[in-house]
């Protein structure tokens, strides 16, 4: 059902912001003269559900202006009906989750590692909800549920001891968060047990971990002493009360690039934990930065530019992040839209 309704949007958008800019340019005469701010559509990636939520989410702030102006040039034979405009506006709320997460863990200031479980469990909440308002919403959530099942039970155990290191989150937020996710996935309702022995997992795998940045930490020293202690007891003596009081005292208060800060504040306190942090924090949940940095290099070494040399291509990468470069083909809003503009023909268009 919703796979129909999106290739039906898809028929409008193709037809107004195609190939023929004529099409284009009279569609933004057109909505400027109804007081409706025109948007070049983001086009959707089928592998990934935040681009379809920015590609309709610019759709629907100029709705009445793209029914009008598609049932003139189509002379009535408009494929989308307002059922499908009501049914795209609820498709969009529900994907909303998937852009919030997909943003939050793009992020490159801050340490990400320890935020995905939380938004694992943001996303799964929200197709439970969803899966409640309709038929149309358990077909279209079931696919995204297989997917998320896949995801949590394949997530790389790096990501819940990282979140352990979060003191908005720490020990007992983890087992919180497995709980929470494995109930709004029905992961439970298979194995009675399953929840527990993911929690029972998730203290042996982070206990082992702690074990062995110990034994690093009393092999390096020179002292023989790691000035935390070696070994289980010291684990939860170090890990879980320290957690604890920080989540007490200050974890409302944080930012999400001050956590990493806190264990370097407390370094000489808690060496093992600081380490840990070091290297569990600084993983990048998402490949986006990465592909970003890609994707900067290709627009540096251009045609324009076949002088450079390796000194000048780095430090311009330095200097200029590829979200502070500006698009002279694009215009933004204040509220860091794109408006009306020559935007990338699709994929589909193209026969690619």
């Amino acid at each position: 059902m919703i796979d129909s309704t999106i290739e039906k949007f898809k028929t409008v958008l193709t037809r107004v912001f195609g190939r023929h800019k004529a099409i284009m340019e009279k569609y933004r005469k057109f909505a400027i003269s109804i007081n409706v701010t025109p948007y070049s559509p983001h086009w959707d990636c089928n592998t990934r559900w935040s681009s379809t939520c920015m590609m309709f989410e610019s759709l629907t702030r100029q709705r009445i202006a793209l029914q009008l102006f598609y049932d003139t040039i189509s002379k009535g034979k408009n494929p989308v009906s307002d059922y499908d405009w009501d049914l795209m506006e609820e498709f969009v709320e529900m994907l909303k989750v998937f852009k919030q997460s997909t943003t939050f863990l793009s992020g490159v200031y801050y340490p990400t590692s320890p935020l995905l479980l939380n938004e694992l469990w943001l996303v799964s909440a929200q197709l439970e909800r969803f899966e409640q308002r309709s038929e149309i919403f358990v077909l279209v959530t079931r696919p995204m549920r297989q997917k998320l099942v896949k995801y949590f039970k394949e997530m790389p155990p790096l990501f819940t001891c990282a979140a352990t290191l979060n003191p908005c989150i720490n020990v007992t937020g983890v087992e919180a968060l497995i709980t929470k996710i494995a109930m709004s996935l029905n992961l439970h309702k298979d194995n009675s047990n399953y929840i527990r022995n993911q929690i029972n997992i998730f203290n042996d795998t982070f206990t082992n971990l702690f074990d062995i940045y110990t034994f690093a930490s009393v092999t390096d020293s020179t002292s023989g002493a790691s000035g935390s202690g070696g070994g289980r007891t010291d684990f939860h003596i170090d890990l879980y009360n320290y957690l604890l009081e920080e989540q007490n005292k200050r974890a409302r208060t944080l930012t999400p690039s001050s956590k990493l800060g806190i264990y370097m504040e407390k370094e000489a306190q808690f060496p093992i934990l600081s380490v840990m942090a070091r290297d569990l924090l600084t993983v990048q949940a998402s490949t986006v930065a990465s592909e970003s940095a890609f994707s900067f290099s290709g627009r540096v070494l251009s045609k324009l530019r076949t002088n450079l040399t390796p000194v000048a291509v780095e430090n311009m990468h330095l200097s200029t992040p590829p979200e502070d470069e500006d698009d002279d083909d694009e215009v933004e809003d204040e509220d860091g839209d794109e408006e009306y503009g020559i935007d990338e023909t699709p994929s589909y268009l193209r026969g690619g």
